[in-house]
């Protein structure tokens, strides 16, 4: 490819547009040297310029990129031409993302999938050019250095047949320490930045179809006979989680670019696309199953700490007296993904999340990630739901709700500024959501919800703050001009009431705090449960739009609610009808709501006096006692007598304290781990 320009890149272009170029003429030799020698392709070629090309060209000119590639990768001992290989696949990326366009009239698309005749062997361009992709990934002095030496590794019967020796870096699968160049980074830059525009043909899919697509470029790399695909899958973790951002000396990012940072949001993108592909059949294993062979307590600790770092990296960005001093990572919502998809694609990764004190040191950056996106929704709306997704499946487990009692020890930025335990700040954190996405979004108000029945059973001692939001909460839901504007707001009050519920029955002891706030408010279980929809108009016919519920993360069959209606459902569908009718004069905030409750109340402004006896000392025993004597009982059926059940738990006289007035229960077990899926 080497020699004089003789002419741009654009001339040649334009030549393409109307004749028909022979294979063996001289004219794609001159291109290449062209292409090689102009600089950075993406600045200087437009895709105008390129969806002008005629598919008989644009077909001929893929078939020469392919063929030089693979020519560098015969001679990759000595690769001197490393600059035009980065030119070739940097104008591979840029046809492809002209090719996969779907054109009504003329696409060149189908053309990749006709077998090429080359010798004895008949093999789709597609196929050749992928393949080819990912052998480039692996090649010495290349994208590994040239002193790696390929070692045949056969493991046990039933083990992972990789080698060692084409990682790109030490971590899962290997210790044996690398040493990268920038030249090297640069390189995977590039052949990963192309693999995933080959990836990207679901954009291009009409939304009707998508349920039913197959990506038949994702179904080739996640076929057996993909080369190195347990190597790519465990370089692209190793990449990610080696990543140290904050190595460096304040202020260097401004100085200097970095390659890494790219190279390692670039792989968590296309590890997600890789773990989201369909097998060809049925019985073949997909990539996502390959993570179940982590099972290494060293792989496992080295993923946790991975997601701990850099995780918490904007955190840190976030808290430094320096302002912009330190590196921030720009893939936050790519780790998020990954967390989610791990936890429920190798247990083992999962219970190692949760032992210990694991789950705090998580806690922390995800508690900032919902106070994000909560102070600026238009940006972080996605940092949201995902974390919510994540403490939706970790919150079903035991060992994770007793972690959240241990004391929040450090300021989490935009968080509450409270004292307390990892609950009290989970609490309080889901608290402000509710209040400001509690109408717009009923999926997400549903699965915040359901994380606090989850936990509920396991807070040992819930703080003053934390109690009266809480209360709050309920007290703002309860409001009829609130309670009857969507035929699922009902359902708050009842996940609520199962709350209540949990912390009385299983740590009443520890949370006198909540008890006092509860007889505080008695009044407001009392008005629901003697409220009437006499005399309001019947709702109007027609199904009612139900939440979407939260994916699944377990395996495990999701508890169904009981198949009799809660009464404020059934009063929510008589009184939709007064909803609609008089929505312009009944609007209102849920902020406002908990204000006028407040005042109903006359709540005073300095805090609730304590109980005449201090609170009983949490126990010293590491974990609750596992059930022995009688079952948990059904969440349905205490949601659906709950305010006569925390009306049974409350004296008749609300201005005596709780623990004068409230006899304690008798010692239950604890509950077995619950898991709401919504």
């Amino acid at each position: 490819m080497g020699g004089a320009q003789t002419k741009p890149p654009q001339e040649f272009l334009r030549e393409m547009e109307s004749e028909v170029v022979p294979e063996d003429s001289a004219f794609w030799q001159e291109m290449l040297s062209s292409f090689a020698q102009c600089g950075d392709i993406f600045e200087q070629m437009s895709f105008v310029e390129f969806r002008r090309i005629s598919p008989t060209n644009l077909l001929a000119f893929v078939k020469k990129l392919l063929h030089f590639l693979r020519l560098s990768l015969r001679n990759s001992k000595e690769m001197d031409n490393v600059p035009q290989v980065l030119s070739c696949v940097h104008v591979l990326t840029r046809i492809m993302s002209v090719v996969l366009e779907v054109s009504p009239e003329t696409s060149p698309h189908s053309l990749f999938w006709v077998q090429q005749a080359e010798g004895e062997s008949t093999t789709p361009l597609a196929q050749e050019l992928l393949y080819t992709l990912v052998e480039l990934l692996f090649a010495p002095a290349f994208t590994i250095p040239a002193s790696a030496q390929p070692t045949a590794r056969v493991p046990d019967e039933g083990a992972l047949r990789y080698n060692e020796a084409l990682l790109w870096e030490a971590g899962v699968l290997s210790t044996k320490r690398r040493t990268s160049t920038r030249a090297m980074d640069q390189a995977r830059l590039a052949l990963v930045q192309c693999l995933l525009v080959f990836l990207s043909s679901v954009l291009f899919v009409p939304s009707d179809q998508l349920a039913s697509y197959a990506d038949p470029w994702a179904a080739l790399l996640s076929s057996p006979a993909c080369p190195h695909r347990v190597e790519l899958i465990a370089s692209l973790l190793n990449t990610i989680f080696s990543y140290e951002p904050n190595w460096r000396m304040p202020y260097s990012a401004v100085i200097f670019s970095d390659a890494r940072g790219d190279l390692v949001a670039a792989s968590a993108k296309l590890l997600i696309v890789l773990l989201d592909a369909r097998p060809v059949t049925p019985d073949t294993p997909t990539l996502s199953q390959l993570l179940l062979a982590v099972r290494a307590p060293a792989d496992l600790e080295f993923l946790f700490q991975g997601f701990v770092r850099l995780l918490g990296n904007p955190v840190a960005y976030a808290s430094t007296y320096l302002p912009a001093s330190a590196h921030v990572i720009t893939c936050e919502q790519e780790l998020l993904v990954l967390l989610w998809k791990l936890i429920g694609a190798n247990a083992a990764f999962r219970d190692h999340l949760l032992e210990e004190d694991r789950p705090c040191q998580l806690m922390h950056p995800l508690l900032y990630f919902l106070n994000l996106g909560l102070a600026d929704p238009q940006r972080h709306s996605g940092l949201v739901h995902l974390g919510t997704y994540v403490l939706l499946y970790l919150s079903g487990f035991r060992s994770f709700g007793v972690a959240l009692n241990e004391p929040c020890t450090r300021k989490i930025p935009r968080g509450p500024n409270i004292v307390g335990t990892y609950a009290d700040q989970l609490v309080m954190t889901i608290h402000h959501i509710l209040l400001k996405y509690a109408r717009s979004s009923i999926a997400l108000s549903s699965t915040l919800l359901t994380i606090l029945v989850n936990i509920s059973p396991y807070i040992k001692s819930l703080g003053k703050v934390a109690s009266s939001g809480l209360v709050d909460l309920f007290a703002a839901f309860a409001k009829p001009r609130f309670l009857y504007r969507h035929a699922s707001h009902p359902e708050f009050l009842t996940l609520l009431i199962e709350t209540f519920n949990n912390i009385i029955q299983y740590q009443y002891e520890g949370n006198p705090h909540l008890v006092y706030n509860l007889v505080l408010r008695a009044r407001i279980f009392k008005e629901l449960a003697s409220s009437s929809v006499e005399g309001l108009p019947a709702a109007p016919a027609g199904p009612v739009t139900a939440p979407i519920a939260a994916p699944a993360m377990t395996p495990t069959p999701t508890p169904t609610p009981s198949a009799t209606p809660a009464p404020a459902e059934a009063k929510a569908e008589v009184a939709v009808a007064v909803a609609v009718e008089d929505e312009d004069t009944e609007e209102v905030e849920c902020e406002e709501a908990a204000g006028e409750v407040a005042a109903e109340e006359d709540m005073p402004g300095e805090p609730v006096t304590e109980p005449e006896h201090a609170p009983p000392s949490e126990s010293d025993d590491e974990g609750l006692p596992a059930p022995t004597a009688a079952p948990e009982p059904e969440p349905r059926e205490q949601a659906e007598r709950g305010p006569a059940s925390v009306a049974e738990a409350t004296p008749a006289t609300e201005s005596a304290p709780a623990a004068e007035t409230a006899a304690a229960p008798e010692p239950e077990p604890e509950p077995e781990e619950c898991y709401h899926g919504r």
